[in-house]
């Protein structure tokens, strides 16, 4: 017994040493100016040209001038004091918000040192190591699926009582999408999982379908900014996605649309 605890002890205090120095090293990374081509030209030049304009305005010439922004929009605090080095701190912040969703989900399934493990092999993943060094947007949209699904799961373990945690899921999965149109993907698939799991451990479809619709809208409202304003300025809500469907519509109410 006494092994046993002591060879854990070590596991720990491994996990630990190598989790130390591996973001040590990513901290040393993000204390130089950004280079990737993206920060520059977008996630850091979008957020720059509102405050030279001061406030938000349309870019026509830049399509992705229109995707949402809500981690841009922190961005604007550090650009603000001409500091372009904070926003790769706050990208790695978010992935390490997520390595630490990881470690709490499987400490409380598993042991702390399976948490450390995940939190370590998160962290360590080649494309998570690169984009911890970079003022993108995607471990912001990483953190708050991560987050909307654990919210899923909780709940679901919950035997579904209670609200908060399906009003938490759903509003993560809308700070998801308010970040990067790709989480319109996991939004798709988290509804439908919602709807089919309530479904099978109840067996009661209606409420299933209505919880589903619940946590659609609440997705919904706290995305809605960014779809609102897009449709003001181009008629289409997730412009530049499905930008000929929107033009067709538009097209066909105009042809529909009785002359005077």
């Amino acid at each position: 017994m006494i092994e046993k605890d002591w060879n854990s002890r070590t596991v720990t205090f491994l996990l630990y040493m190598t989790i130390f120095g591996f973001m040590t090293t990513e901290i040393l990374l993000n204390l130089t100016p950004p280079i990737s081509r993206d920060a520059i030209i977008h996630h850091l030049a979008i957020p720059k040209l509102w405050l030279v304009h001061g406030g938000f305005y349309e870019i026509a010439w830049a399509d992705f001038s229109y995707y949402p922004m809500n981690i841009d929009l922190l961005y604007l605090i550090p650009l603000y004091f001409n500091n372009d080095i904070i926003p790769k701190f706050i990208h790695f912040a978010f992935g390490f918000g997520t390595g630490l969703l990881i470690y709490c989900y499987l400490k409380n399934r598993l042991s702390k040192n399976w948490g450390l493990l995940g939190f370590l092999i998160f962290l360590s993943t080649p494309a998570v190591a690169r984009l911890s060094t970079t003022a993108y947007i995607d471990l912001g949209m990483v953190f708050f699926t991560t987050a909307s699904v654990l919210a899923f799961v909780r709940w679901r373990d919950d035997d579904y009582m209670g609200a908060k945690w399906l009003i938490l899921s759903g509003v993560c999965m809308g700070l998801a999408v308010g970040s990067k149109y790709n989480a319109l993907i996991a939004w798709l698939f988290l509804n439908l999982m919602m709807v089919f799991y309530y479904s099978r451990d109840t067996e009661k479809g209606l409420p299933a379908l209505g919880y589903g619709v619940t946590f659609f809208a609440i997705a919904l409202l706290v995305v809605s900014p960014w779809f609102i304003k897009n449709y003001i300025q181009t008629g289409n809500p997730v412009y530049p996605l499905f930008d000929h469907f929107f033009k067709f519509l538009y097209h066909q109410a105009i042809v529909a649309a009785p002359l005077l």
